[in-house]
């Protein structure tokens, strides 16, 4: 899936996909049941670019970044608690409403 292959590349994690539908049929030889976005949206990039976002929640058994890229590597990357996202006040609305909805579904 495009969404773990993304993830490994961008910041090295393997990932697991939260699967907030519980399988209602079996995986076969001829169909493998996806695993849905949680969210969806379409978001302005300017005024003549648009992008659809899927919104994905996930797991990983470590939480060491290591991207591949060596151009994002100079990036900076922090886990926060739901009281730091809460803090941030310059994080986009639709990002902070993601991270707290993240942190909800994953902790059940």
């Amino acid at each position: 899936m495009a969404a773990i292959r993304e993830t490994k590349e961008e910041i090295g994690l393997d990932i697991k996909l939260f699967n907030q539908n519980a399988p209602d049929y079996l995986n076969n030889n001829r169909v493998t049941k996806l695993i849905s976005p949680i969210f969806m949206d379409i978001h302005k990039i300017s005024d003549t670019h648009r992008h659809i976002g899927m919104v994905y929640f996930a797991t990983s058994e470590t939480d060491v970044v290591n991207p591949q890229d060596e151009k994002d590597r100079s990036d900076i990357w922090k886990w926060v608690s739901r009281e730091e996202i809460e803090k941030m006040t310059d994080l986009w609305p639709d990002m902070k409403f993601y991270a707290l909805k993240a942190l909800e579904y994953l902790a059940k």
